[in-house]
């Protein structure tokens, strides 16, 4: 056992008053939102012994946890922007989508009689709002070569000007200064 004077002795004895010193918890803190109420209320976590224990079964984790997830959930929107889209969508009578489905709907000629234009127009028109509303049903789709492999959206040509200003092939800053490759001629031979 630790020696009553010495400085476990004293150690317990400051601990001891400080937890008399500690004002008492006010009657209506149970009230307060969980985010207003003081660290030491908010995160301690009482043992089956009924004593305060901040790592009793990960208990404490698990509230750092839960308070960390408050909020919003992903892909929520704002309640301002919904209800503003939703003003819109009825001020429209639909949405801009269901809005160009209907005059996609329409033959030609009569798409020509309400706008007062040409039959050509009025197609050219319909193809455009056709190919504004084709992201909604079908993804756009990487361009693949014959293989089915992805191909880059840019393919950079190299010919036409052979040689630089200078006169020096283009090659030969490409392998920095290092020995060039064997150059193979594929060209084929006349008369073969």
């Amino acid at each position: 056992m630790a020696d009553r004077n010495g400085t476990a002795g004293a150690v317990a004895g400051l601990l001891a008053q400080a937890q008399d010193a500690m004002p008492s918890e006010g009657e209506q803190l149970d009230m307060l939102a969980t985010t207003q109420r003081p660290a030491s209320q908010r995160l301690h976590v009482t043992s089956p012994s009924g004593k305060k224990d901040f790592f009793h079964e990960g208990r404490l984790a698990q509230e750092v946890e839960r308070s960390a997830k408050a909020g919003r959930p992903k892909g929520a929107q704002n309640l301002a922007t919904r209800e503003l889209k939703d003003w819109i969508v009825r001020l429209l009578g639909g949405t801009p989508q269901e809005r160009m489905a209907r005059w996609a709907m329409l033959e030609p000629e009569e798409l020509a009689r309400r706008l007062n234009c040409t039959v050509a127009a009025a197609f050219d028109r319909q193809q455009a709002i056709l190919k504004e509303l084709a992201p909604y049903f079908m993804a756009r789709m990487q361009p693949v070569d014959d293989q089915g492999r992805t191909v880059p959206l840019v393919a950079l040509s190299i010919g036409g000007q052979v040689g630089q200003a200078n006169g020096a092939q283009p090659w030969s800053e490409w392998f920095g200064g290092q020995p060039q490759p064997d150059i193979v001629d594929v060209t084929p031979e006349e008369g073969k």
